[in-house]
């Protein structure tokens, strides 16, 4: 497993459904942040979401960003701007910035 890197990009094509996932060889969001937890990672960005949750994908997309910090999902034509000092996350309606120490590998959220 690759370890303390700035971005984590990961599938999540489950919420809550480990078994569902696991029969169909795809990643369960539990399962993602306990990587993202253990590999020391940053930011986590989640994508490849199965079409079973297209209705309820804004409920989702807000209990998991206001509940785990530096989690985001993506969505087409969102973009990662990365820089030597900092990293902007162009969100669907939202855009995040932050500021990046290259020295130490920390970041801080600027807004």
């Amino acid at each position: 497993m690759q370890k303390d890197s700035t971005i984590l990009i990961s599938e999540s094509t489950y919420f809550f459904q480990a078994d569902l996932a696991k029969k169909n060889m795809h990643m369960d969001f539990l399962e993602v942040r306990e990587i993202f937890n253990r590999s020391n990672s940053k930011i986590l960005l989640l994508t490849h979401f199965s079409q079973r949750y297209e209705e309820e994908m804004e409920n989702i997309r807000k209990d998991i960003e206001e509940k785990n910090e530096n989690v985001y999902i993506l969505d087409d034509f969102d973009e990662i701007n990365i820089y030597k000092d900092k990293i902007e996350l162009k969100l669907k309606k939202n855009k995040i910035i932050y500021r990046y120490n290259e020295k130490t590998g920390e970041i801080l959220r600027l807004n």
